[in-house]
């Protein structure tokens, strides 16, 4: 693919920058040190920094001297933001601090990919390119750089922007307060979190302009005109958004069942037993004068409390589903390495309980999270259920239906009182669906904490930091911000995703999940996965999902929950359209494959015109129609990507077993092998399958070496084999990325 960049010479430039070797930033750090930490004076004095030293596409660090202006840039404007110079009105905020570097990050990383080296290259033109290419790289990242070696620090990237996610949930920054952006502008509550990924990224431009004038005076490259012709910032966003609708998927069936197994377990059998020990532990305390807190009698009894508990044991399990509490070590991507006394522990076995709650109900009937924060507490004298929960008879009078009281927010000007169906029973049965079972549990665990705030709110938060609260001011209305981070907590310590390939026999992309330890999940998703289940069981329960949802009309349900912009009615068949067209547009502007599909695939787009499209947006649509006009769907694996739809009688795995045809256009799943795919005229590996191959190669090999000492080499010829291969295909790939 052509690109046009401006050759712009910055060595003059940055020989010319004032020194700053000495100037300190803040009482913790100087200019030059990799990491700047400011305290946060609204958090309990925590430390936030800013990193300025990561990989980068070509396998450089944003601190090497060929990244010198680069780096400078974007200090001098950070620096700028959070004291108050340029046209900016106000500092940004310490708090803002992690959504700022997520998009400065973002920013420097994609101008070394494309070759720019100052501010000055990004005139309009590169401007509307970064817009193109945004959805594709917030899509799949690790693919579209295409570079194995950043695959962590992506990683921690999408961890990190998790984090600064609730960070923004949590207060209004003042970056919010200054955007361009209009709430009026914004696209769907459904589009919530793009929109934000989106914004964060598009403002990171606003920012640079916005040090115009100390730029300049300092002979620093700086972007001359508002950024994209002046548009507000919303404008821009909704452009991205709705361009690609990249939406928050709902759960691929492999984590969502983990979730939900070890979710259901903790309301059904685990709950009980927090409820009893945070019961005992609030009447032992309850004979002391909490004002004075530093009795040895008092700790040593609390202590003595948690830690001599004992656990149930699980129906069909041997051992009680936890050990006795004591003090442990953990490390969580938002406090780091820490040491948790028994009271904080059972805070935090609390906590995930509450987490627990509320997955159960997001997930098995798609409220959204601020729905589930404004339901009430009590318990109804007759039913002996939550008094937000009213049973309903149907009209054939054969079931009850449980709904759910809570106060509707989204597309009214002032919250109302709704009701949501959350499950139901035959007439005469005692049974009562997982969604209840969750209320009840939330209902007797908080009731405590609800007490001592005179809360009628059947959720409440915690402010204070450690152990349980003593007192009325340390229990606060509850927060989506706080729920949001118990969830992420619930998923990083009691699901295990480790075992997750890279992508499943779907095509559904693991990998993420899997290495953020599902950090990457975000609560809207329980939301999707709901409705994903219920359209993907039958399509005709579209409108009574549209009214569940309270959506004003049946487009707003159809669009964000089950889009028929390709002829395929699950969300799952989109996602894997998108992929392939992200993909496909990778291997146009560069990705090089390998395989005996490799020679077709590059043959077909030199032919067809496609590299000669400057226009990223316009290579995307015609792309994007190509796939949908001819179903060019790819599969995607660990091992590889099959390309069977463009070749389907040239499958093998469907040779093997019988004969391809061009009826069969998936792969067969059940004689689907690497060693099979490699030989296979639609199979193709590029620089992502290179781990793989790898371990392939340094497993077989060693298994042949051991079979040579003992002197049974000649009974492992198909072991031999698969090394060979795997060898093989290992220098392809390498040799394609010199190439």
């Amino acid at each position: 693919m052509k690109h046009i960049k401006k050759n712009t010479d910055t060595s003059d430039t940055s020989a010319k920058l004032i020194d700053r070797s000495e100037h300190r930033v803040s009482a913790e750090s100087l200019w030059p040190h990799l990491t700047w930490r400011f305290k946060h004076s609204t958090s309990g004095k925590r430390i936030i920094s800013i990193g300025w030293q990561f990989p980068l596409p070509d396998g450089t660090l944003s601190t090497d001297s060929q990244h010198r202006l680069l780096l400078r840039s974007f200090q001098e404007v950070f620096w700028g933001l959070i004291n108050n110079t340029g046209y900016y009105g106000k500092p940004l905020s310490i708090g803002s601090i992690p959504r700022i570097g997520v998009g400065i990050k973002e920013l420097f990383r994609w101008m070394v990919f494309r070759g720019y080296r100052s501010f000055f290259d990004l005139d309009s033109s590169v401007q509307q390119r970064y817009l193109s290419e945004l959805p594709i790289l917030l899509a799949n990242p690790v693919e579209f750089y295409s570079t194995p070696a950043l695959s962590m620090s992506l990683v921690e990237d999408v961890i990190e922007e998790a984090i600064s996610d609730e960070e923004i949930t949590a207060t209004k920054t003042a970056t919010a307060e200054n955007s361009k952006s209009d709430p009026d502008d914004r696209i769907n509550d459904d589009d919530n979190l793009p929109y934000s990924r989106v914004e964060i990224r598009i403002n990171t431009f606003n920012y640079i302009y916005s040090q115009l004038n100390t730029l300049n005076e300092q002979g620093i490259p700086a972007i001359q005109a508002p950024p994209f012709d002046g548009l507000k910032t919303s404008k821009v966003v909704n452009q991205v958004t709705s361009f690609t609708i990249r939406r928050i998927p709902p759960l691929p069936d492999e984590v969502a069942t983990p979730l939900l197994t070890e979710a259901i377990k903790r309301i059904c059998h685990k709950g009980e037993d927090i409820v009893r020990l945070q019961t005992q532990f609030i009447e032992f305390r309850s004979k002391y004068d909490l004002s004075n807190f530093n009795s040895d009698e008092l700790y040593s009894g609390l202590n003595a409390i948690i830690e001599n508990f004992e656990f149930s044991i699980i129906p069909g399990e041997r051992r009680p589903w936890r050990e006795k509490i004591v003090s442990v070590k953990v490390d969580t991507p938002e406090m780091g390495p820490s040491e948790l006394v028994a009271t904080q522990v059972l805070r935090h076995e609390v906590m995930r309980t509450v987490a627990a709650c509320v997955i159960v109900i997001q997930y098995m009937s798609g409220l959204r999270i601020s729905e589930v924060c404004s339901t009430k507490a009590g318990i109804n004298s007759i039913t002996k259920l939550p008094s937000c929960i009213d049973i309903e008879l149907t009209k054939s009078g054969l079931m009850e239906v449980f709904k759910l009281k809570a106060k509707l927010s989204k597309g009214v000007p002032t919250p109302v009182d709704e009701k949501w169906v959350i499950g139901a029973r035959p007439v005469g049965s005692s049974h009562l669906p997982l969604t209840v079972i969750a209320l009840k549990l939330l209902d007797k665990l908080l009731s405590p904490w609800r007490t001592l705030a005179h809360s009628t709110d059947m959720i409440v938060g915690f402010t204070n930091r450690r152990g349980l609260p003593r007192f009325r001011d340390s229990v606060s209305e509850v927060s989506s911000y706080q729920l949001l981070r118990e969830i992420k907590n619930f998923i990083y310590y009691e699901v295990d995703l480790s075992k997750l390939p890279d992508r499943n026999a779907r095509g559904e992309d693991l990998s993420m999940y899997r290495d953020t330890k599902g950090y990457c999940i975000k609560t809207h998703q329980g939301r999707k996965t709901f409705s994903a289940y219920v359209l993907e069981t039958r399509s005709s329960h579209l409108r009574a999902v549209s009214e569940h949802f309270k959506h004003l009309t049946l487009t707003t349900t159809e669009n964000a929950y089950f889009s028929h912009t390709s002829k395929y009615t699950s969300e799952r068949e989109n996602i894997i359209y998108s992929e392939t067209v992200s993909y496909m547009v990778s291997i146009i502007t560069g990705l090089r494959i390998t395989g005996k599909m490799a020679e077709v695939v590059d043959k077909y787009f030199s032919e067809a015109g496609f590299k000669e499209i400057d226009d990223m947006a316009e290579l995307e649509r015609k792309v994007e129609k190509l796939v949908y006009m001819h179903d060019l769907r790819i599969f995607f694996s660990d091992h590889g990507k099959c390309f069977i739809r463009c070749m389907p009688l040239e499958s093998r795995c469907h040779e093997v077993s019988g004969g391809a045809s061009w009826h069969k256009v998936s792969p067969n799943f059940s004689n689907r092998s690497p060693g099979l795919c490699s030989g296979c005229r639609c199979f193709g590996t590029d620089s992502s399958h290179l781990p793989y191959w790898e371990a392939r190669a340094k497993e077989m090999s060693e298994v042949l070496k051991k079979a040579k000492a003992a002197g049974r080499d000649t009974e492992y010829r198909v072991i031999k084999l698969r090394a060979e291969q795997s060898i093989k295909i290992v220098k392809s790939i390498k040799t394609s990325l010199i190439g």
